[in-house]
């Protein structure tokens, strides 16, 4: 009969390494939520020394022609990007046109990322009892990781 204090085992030397991180990718809406993910994200690039890639989605809709909003985006998401090239080794910006949450997620694929940062409400922040439906939807279909930085963020220390 085995003793209930037997030693247990002691965890496999893997499970208590620290995860490698070489490339995030953050979502960006430009709102003010949005800019708290950012620097969620960028203090996780600082912390593993990855590299950073900031992802904006033009979604369809009525109004100025997508070709006008896809540039206005591109130069507002350089603009942020620049501004955080001091705290975070790489930082690369790319505009997507389509639905977000897929575009992310096809992003992150695409650039083989470790992880993905998205605040849990975006610009249309809606009802906050549940996840927003573009950060419910990455985390459904993400190649790996996600980080969701919840809106309002309590503060968070890492």
């Amino acid at each position: 009969m085995k003793s209930l204090l037997a030693k247990k085992p002691r965890p496999d030397a893997t499970l208590m390494k620290r995860p490698k991180l070489q490339r995030i990718v953050a979502a960006v809406d430009f709102s003010a939520a949005g800019l708290t993910t950012l620097n969620y994200a960028a203090e996780l690039a600082t912390l593993f020394q990855a590299s950073l890639t900031l992802v904006h989605v033009v979604e369809p809709k009525f109004g100025p022609p997508e070709a006008e909003r896809l540039a206005a985006a591109k130069v507002e998401l350089n603009r942020v990007g620049e501004r955080m090239l001091g705290s975070c080794r790489v930082v690369e910006t790319t505009v997507r046109s389509g639905i977000a949450f897929f575009e992310i997620v096809e992003a992150a694929k695409a650039l083989d990322a470790d992880v993905i940062v998205i605040g849990s409400h975006g610009s249309s922040e809606g009802d906050h009892t549940a996840l927003g439906d573009t950060a419910d939807n990455v985390l459904r279909h993400a190649p790996g990781h996600v980080f969701v930085v919840r809106i309002p963020a309590p503060e968070f220390v890492i």
